[in-house]
């Protein structure tokens, strides 16, 4: 059942903001505050600026309900939120009834920076309040709202800087939690920032950024990690021009009032996001702007120069099946073909890496292929943070519940997060094992948020991370400690990717 229908805005009492007095939900002795705004609506001359402070205001405000999803074309795999608007930079609070200086935990949604939202219907879940955390979710600007790059943007900025407005957003959220947790009941001092897929990309990214240091004590990753490769500004600011023209407006001084201008819809591309292979959407979108990223992340991480807080990375064991189906690779020349354009000279190992003998090897092929992208991705980011933090942890979901059975999918791309939120539906909510393994996972999670370390509570041992051990723990409802998780695969992709 909705939050929002399961009890008044009478039953919490207002809270003071910076900004304000909010008044909430009580849910099963949660307090639920819903459409927090952190920032200023981002239209008119400030579509396309970093966020600014919203307009204060004196009665209290009724935070009973989620706010509007930033403008996003259709998709054919994440939940579509029917009130939309680029007046979205709103945030949650759920909040146990007598908290006080609960470690906080922070999620931002996943939707390769061009879909979601946070009010999808597995994060709108009391139970990690309910296991003594402050959550806090996040809705920030998407697509070519939160990521248009510009020279007359450029030329504008006090920074010399333009796109990547969705991360500086996420940024403004993290402030406003640094300044107003506590009055939530949160420790504006432990504050754990967690996301999936984009969601855990923008951890990465907010891990390099000096403008988020000392916004946050500790981090997971779900399914994403930061890029090993990313744009410049100054190849964005050229995609921006042809965007720009693309849409009718003429160069010359007025260009940028001319785009300010348009209706929102005009931005809104059809299938952008809908991306053939994940990271696709990194790529197309943001970019080291000299500001948010003064330099590339994957310097940063290589060097030993990110926030150096606790860790916990991972991945799901059919990741790529998402995105295995949409691609058009249906012989084994295509396939073969497809590994020579990738990796050239090294397409042969290639190929004994994912053996294909016959059309009917392509599927799992195509599956693995994609979802070793994900587990490399996670052991890169626990490998570059365990020389500066000891506190280091790499996990790999494996549970393949009744929706994953049904769906053909597998283990697949997100499927962890209802147990996480503790959301599971009716379908699984049943099972004293799904429940079980909601519990534990849960309990990982917030005892991370509370002490960087997610042992304790009766649970397995879960052994941090050293490249000697190469050690994970397996999420299932027998979880396993096991180490080597597709050594060869995460290798190959390492030297790919510069690990």
């Amino acid at each position: 059942m909705p939050l929002a229908a399961a009890a008044s805005a009478d039953d919490a009492p207002p809270i003071a903001t910076t900004y304000g007095p909010v008044s909430g939900l009580m849910v099963d002795g949660v307090r639920v505050f819903k459409g927090i705004p952190y920032a200023a609506p981002p239209v008119g001359e400030l579509r396309w600026k970093p966020p600014v402070p919203p307009t204060p205001w004196t009665q209290p405000r009724a935070a009973v309900a989620f706010a509007a999803a930033c403008p996003q074309a259709r998709d054919r795999i994440v939940p579509m939120q029917a009130q939309q608007s680029e007046d979205c930079l709103y945030l949650n609070v759920w909040s146990a009834q007598q908290a006080e200086k609960l470690p906080v935990m922070v999620f931002i949604h996943g939707g390769g920076f061009s879909k979601g939202s946070s009010a999808q219907s597995y994060y709108d879940s009391p139970a990690l309040a309910q296991h003594g955390v402050v959550l806090v979710t996040i809705n920030y600007r998407l697509g070519d709202f939160g990521f248009f790059c510009h020279p007359a943007l450029t030329a504008e900025s006090a920074h010399h800087a333009s796109g990547n407005y969705g991360l500086l957003d996420q940024v403004a959220a993290l402030q406003w939690v640094h300044d107003n947790i506590a009055a939530f009941g949160g420790d504006p001092g432990r504050v754990t920032i967690f996301g999936e897929s984009a969601g855990a990309v923008s951890v990465g990214l907010l891990m390099a950024s000096p403008l988020a240091r000392g916004l946050f004590h500790r981090a997971i990753m779900e399914s994403g990690s930061a890029p090993t490769r990313m744009k410049t500004r100054e190849e964005m600011e050229t995609k921006g021009l042809e965007l720009q023209r693309k849409l009718g407006v003429a160069d010359g001084p007025e260009a940028l009032a001319q785009l300010r201008a348009l209706p929102a819809d005009k931005l809104l591309v059809s299938g952008a996001g809908d991306d053939p292979l994940p990271g696709m959407s990194v790529r197309n979108l943001l970019c080291v702007d000299g500001y948010f990223l003064p330099e590339a992340p994957a310097k940063v991480f290589a060097e030993g120069r990110q926030a150096a807080v606790p860790l916990m990375a991972g991945s799901n064991a059919d990741e790529g099946t998402m995105w295995s189906q949409r691609l058009p690779i249906k012989t084994v020349g295509q396939w073969r073909a497809m590994l020579r354009v990738f990796f050239k000279q090294d397409a042969p190992q290639a190929e004994a890496l994912y053996p294909v003998a016959s059309e009917g090897d392509l599927p799992q092929a195509l599956s693995q292929f994609i979802g070793d992208l994900f587990l490399a991705g996670a052991r890169r980011a626990v490998r570059w943070s365990q020389p500066v933090q000891a506190h280091t942890y790499l996990y790999h979901f494996t549970h393949r519940s009744l929706i994953s059975e049904r769906s053909g999918l597998g283990v697949f791309h997100g499927s962890e997060l209802v147990y996480v939120f503790g959301s599971l539906p009716p379908s699984v909510r049943q099972s004293p094992e799904e429940r079980a393994l909601s519990e534990m996972m849960t309990g990982y999670w917030t005892r991370f948020a509370a002490t960087g370390d997610p042992n304790g509570g009766g649970a397995v041992a879960w052994p941090g991370y050293t490249r000697e051990g190469d050690q994970h723990l397996t999420l299932d409802t027998v979880p396993v400690v096991g180490s080597g998780l597709r050594t060869a695969q995460c290798d190959f992709w390492g030297v790919k990717q510069g690990e």
